[in-house]
């Protein structure tokens, strides 16, 4: 879209493209703000929106930063956007940037995917959109092409036909423009670009000339690879056990031997992850132990036995085990939130949960 500042001069084609000028410190931008609008679509990696961005607020200052702010909502942008992020994502991305980045690079990339009547809008709002001579407008570009118009509109008192031609440097043309121009008339042409290559379209019609630079599209902003999230919290399973607790279902780390026999396998059936765990008083050949678990799960994994109640948040002090006593317990590991009474027993022999801490 646009591309080069498109102005009508004399006979001075490519040179043209040597008058740029570098985005410097400037205020808010409207004329920016509408291209904003026509590429934002909620990423801020896309470099059309970041090269928009770029435009809009240009180089602020650290202490110009929270006026950035004041600029939002920007006129329709969608009210998820966010100004700060946007600026911080486009410094990041151009101060990293290989290419070297004018006001003409910017606003061709800014522009050349959208539609004619956007990139005319927005030449008419820089009053780079001219009136007379030689008017030259990129649009609905893609990696492999892009469109161009080209018109003629004759300035007072000059001929009204004339001869012209159209040249690409980078490109090819699907079809070639004429060599003879009435005034007013305008000629749409498919370019083919090359890929990751600057092109520039040059007019010379009537004794006017002008030029456009359609620059290559760049790649969007890296993402940083993302870790996958970790749940937050410990994570537990279950098993069941054998002998004198056969049948009752244990909890304890996925890693560990249910209750520290490794003949009854691992905790590793129904593993989740918990930020606190209930308690519950077993039965049968447990009968009086506090056993710990999922909160609403069933005691034991037997429903008469109740559920696991009254939770511990266990996501700072972590689980730990402790040695159960007795004919049936004798020896074998419990777990339970850190620091509390093995078993929930008082007798000094059972201790506490103090061994083998699990966190996070």
């Amino acid at each position: 879209m646009s591309m080069l500042c498109l102005r009508t001069i004399t006979r001075s084609t490519i040179g043209l493209l040597a008058l740029t000028a570098s985005v410097a410190s400037v205020a808010y931008d409207e004329c920016a703000g509408a291209l904003i609008a026509d590429n934002y679509s909620g990423s801020y990696s896309d470099v059309t929106t970041l090269s928009a961005v770029k435009l809009a607020f240009g180089e602020s200052k650290k202490d110009e930063e929270n006026s950035i702010e004041a600029k939002t909502p920007i006129k329709g942008v969608m009210a998820s956007f966010d100004a700060k992020a946007a600026k911080s994502s486009a410094d990041s991305y151009f101060n990293n940037s290989s290419l070297k980045w004018d006001k003409n690079r910017l606003e061709s990339v800014a522009t050349q995917k959208l539609s004619e009547s956007a990139v005319e809008a927005y030449k008419a709002c820089r009053s780079t959109l001219p009136t007379s001579g030689v008017r030259v407008i990129v649009f609905d570009a893609s990696e492999g092409t892009a469109t161009v118009s080209v018109t003629w509109l004759s300035p007072p008192g000059a001929p009204t036909g004339v001869k012209g031609d159209v040249a690409l440097v980078g490109g090819k043309l699907n079809e070639m423009f004429p060599t003879y121009w009435n005034t007013g008339e305008k000629v749409t042409r498919i370019i083919t670009r090359q890929k990751d290559k600057d092109l520039i379209v040059v007019a010379n019609i009537g004794g006017f000339s002008a030029a456009q630079l359609v620059s290559q599209m760049p790649p969007p902003q890296p993402l940083e690879p993302l870790e996958p999230k970790k749940p937050a919290g410990i994570a537990i399973g279950s098993c069941k056990g054998e002998g004198g607790v056969k049948g009752v279902r244990m909890w304890g780390p996925p890693s560990e031997y249910c209750n520290d026999i490794h003949a009854w396998g691992r905790y590793d059936a129904q593993t989740q992850v918990v930020t606190e765990i209930g308690s519950c008083l077993g039965q049968g050949g447990v009968q009086g132990v506090r056993l710990y678990g999922p909160i609403d799960a069933d005691c034991g994994g037997i429903a008469a036995w109740g559920k696991y109640t009254n939770p511990v948040i266990v996501t700072s002090t972590g689980i730990s085990s402790c040695k159960g006593h007795g004919a049936i317990l004798e020896a074998q590991n419990l777990w339970g939130p850190t620091g509390e009474l093995c078993g929930g027993m008082t007798d000094p022999l059972w201790g506490k949960y103090d061994s083998g801490t699990k966190k996070e």
